[in-house]
Formats: C-alpha cells, structure tokens, sequence
C-alpha cells in the first residue's frame, strides 16, 4: 500500500459577501480552527499540502465553537481514538524479516488510465436489486452486491475470457462491525480487507446475475471476527 496514492477529498463553501476584511478574518479563523484540530488529530500534523490553488480544510466543529476559538481544549464530540489494535499477544510493533527497502518496496508504476463512468439511477439499481434476489431466492443480496455482480459478468463477457479461466471479483469491506468487540467508530485510521468470489468464466456467464450477487453476498457474509483473526494470525506467522 505504500505505492497507492492518499484518498484526497475537498469540501467547496459558499463565498462569503465582498468584504475583504470578513474574509480575511474567515480565513484566520479557519487556519486557527484546523491548527487545534490537529492537536486531536496529531498523526495528522504536518503530513497535509496545501495546492495552488490554495485550499483550507474545516476538520467545523471547533470552528463553530462560540468563545473558544484560541483554546486548545474545546471540546470535540468524537475524539479520536489512537491506540492500534493488535491481536492478543502481538504488538505494539511487528518486526519484519527484511534487512534492506528493495525486499519491501516495490513501486508501482501504472499504465494510462483507460476509464468508463456508468451511472445508475436508483430506480435502476433497485431493479437490479429486486432481479438478483428473485433469481437467488432469496431477499439477503444487497444493491452493491447486485450492481457488482453485474459488472463482473459484463467486464468478464467484454473481455472474451476463456471458459476455463478463473476470474475473482473482490470487494473492500470494513472489519471495525465484524470484530468482537467491534472497534469503537472513533478509532482513528482503517481497518480492512479486500474479500472476493472466485469463478471461471464459462461458470459466471452460464448462470444468472443472482447466481454471482449471491457469490458475493457470501464473501461478505462470512467475513467474520474469526475470519478476520484468522487471516492476521496466518500473516504473522509469515509476514509479506
């Protein structure tokens, strides 16, 4: 994950009315309010770029706080929780087997981008939705789950694979809900996997949508805290 790039997300604001004065004053206001929430959010300190054009961040309840807009103390609703999760008997550090950067780090260099944007409406996905359950038999599969699927056959179709190939189609999920106990939604940072369904092509065009959506609902489904430890303990026995 070293070579993938930051999620990099903005937030537009209405301009406020042409008073030079107030703006400048907004814009103090603003820094101010984003150097106190980074001394909640310290991991954060100093690893943030501002691009020209220049853009502020409100990480805007500190902002809105009447009074305290010069004190370090004032109260956030959801401090954030900085303490890793480990399995038992691990951590606080893991050490690796690698003695040199080069058996580590391998920096990814990616071909142009070939990009298609679809747009699915909800009356659409909803359809889609109510098709993968009906021909599953079941009411469990998603909208997500039942939009994947269709692309996965569709990219599957596009591509001419041959019958015998096998084709995964994998899907992030969140593991703060599945483990147990769930880690609190404050806890700062990401905790993920990537899960997936896994068939050959002959075997995914063959059958129906619901057939894949339901592939798909079964990976997350059975993405359990068990799953999740027991992939961890697997990784720490030989860690890559």
């Amino acid at each position: 994950m070293l070579s993938a790039y930051y999620i990099q997300k903005g937030l537009l604001f209405r301009k406020p009315q042409n008073d030079p004065d107030l703006i400048k004053s907004l814009l103090e206001r603003l820094k101010h309010s984003l150097s106190i929430a980074l001394f909640h959010f310290h991991p954060l300190s100093g690893r943030f770029v501002t691009p020209n054009p220049p853009s502020y961040f409100v990480l805007s309840e500190i902002f809105q706080a009447k009074g305290h807009q010069y004190d370090i103390g004032v109260p956030i609703s959801c401090p954030p929780i900085l303490n890793r999760w480990f399995p038992e008997g691990h951590g606080p550090k893991i050490n690796l087997p690698f003695k040199h950067h080069d058996e580590f780090i391998r920096r990814f260099q990616a071909p142009k981008l070939r990009q298609r944007i679809f747009h699915f409406s909800a009356e659409s996905t909803a359809k889609l939705k109510a098709k993968a359950n009906r021909e599953s038999n079941t009411n469990k599969i998603s909208s997500f789950q039942s939009l994947s699927a269709l692309v996965w056959r569709s990219l599957t179709r596009a591509r001419r694979l041959p019958y015998d190939q096998t084709t995964t189609c994998k899907l992030a999920t969140n593991n703060r809900t599945r483990m147990e106990p769930p880690l609190p939604k404050e806890y700062l940072g990401n905790s993920i996997h990537a899960v997936g369904a896994s068939a050959t092509a002959g075997e995914l065009l063959q059958h129906d949508l619901g057939w894949a959506a339901w592939k798909l609902h079964l990976a997350v489904a059975n993405h359990n805290d068990t799953a999740v430890r027991q992939y961890l303990e697997k990784w720490l026995e030989s860690p890559a």
